[in-house]
């Protein structure tokens, strides 16, 4: 399990730093994600890819889409 408090940043900074700025709930994401670092991006990239394709602004459901998709990846299960 990461820490909670490592992760809202980790969150967080990807999506400010991509330029994105967008209101997601970062903390909800902490709490929930039970992912690493590396993880956590895979999972932002995935999101990023997601909204591209639907030709929209990021949201918190491409972020879980592409969380279940991460946990699918790893082989692990999840009740997002």
């Amino acid at each position: 399990m990461t820490d909670r408090a490592t992760d809202i940043p980790i969150f967080g900074g990807g999506i400010i730093d991509a330029g994105r700025g967008l209101p997601l709930d970062t903390e909800y994401l902490a709490e929930k994600l039970d992912m690493t670092g590396g993880h956590i991006r895979n999972a932002l990239l995935r999101a990023a890819v997601l909204a591209a394709r639907a030709g929209t602004g990021l949201t918190m459901d491409h972020v879980l889409d592409a969380a279940r998709a991460e946990y699918r990846a790893l082989g692990r299960l999840t009740r997002l």
